[in-house]
């Protein structure tokens, strides 16, 4: 399903923004980092409240693909509030 909603990424100690462009009970396509090596693992901010493990099976430029540890309910995602991105 397609979605646009920004959310922080977590790897490594350190924190990134990105954004959700499709998401899935299985995994979601965001952009905003750049040529992330596949196997790569971090920790998803979807929502307040509603972090998940993930792994990037696909990068090109900006854009890349991620599998979910767990399946989601998509539905409480749209229905979350975003993440507090500042401050």
């Amino acid at each position: 399903m397609s979605m646009l909603r920004s959310v922080a990424i977590h790897h490594q100690g350190q924190r990134y923004v990105g954004r959700v462009r499709n998401i899935s009970a299985g995994g979601a396509m965001i952009e905003g980092l750049w040529n992330v090596p596949p196997e790569t693992s971090f920790q998803i901010d979807l929502a307040e409240g509603l972090t998940i493990e993930a792994v990037a099976r696909w990068s090109v430029d900006d854009r890349m693909g991620v599998q979910f540890a767990h399946p989601i309910d998509v539905r409480h995602v749209q229905s979350a509030s975003p993440v507090r991105l500042a401050g």
